[in-house]
């Protein structure tokens, strides 16, 4: 959304609003290493080396290929609403 203008943009305040916060320079519990599926079960390894389970219904996928996504192969993980 972000640089949509009109409607899509408006809508971002709506969304959660704030600024998006600087994902190349994240804290190793928020920088994914690894992520596994079975079942209904998506595994999320950090590079602090913990493993969270998110039923699938609760894990969303985003991508940020701004200035402030992520580096290539370094993907992050945020919270959500």
């Amino acid at each position: 959304m972000k640089g949509m203008g009109g409607m899509m943009g408006g809508m971002g305040g709506m969304m959660g609003g704030g600024h998006d916060p600087n994902l190349k320079s994240l804290e190793p519990n928020k920088r994914v290493k690894a992520i596994t599926y079975c079942r209904d079960t998506y595994r999320v390894t950090t590079a602090d080396e913990k493993t969270r389970a998110f039923w699938e219904r609760n894990l969303r996928f985003m991508t940020d290929s701004g200035q402030d996504g992520p580096e290539k192969g370094a993907p992050a993980i945020m919270p959500a609403g």
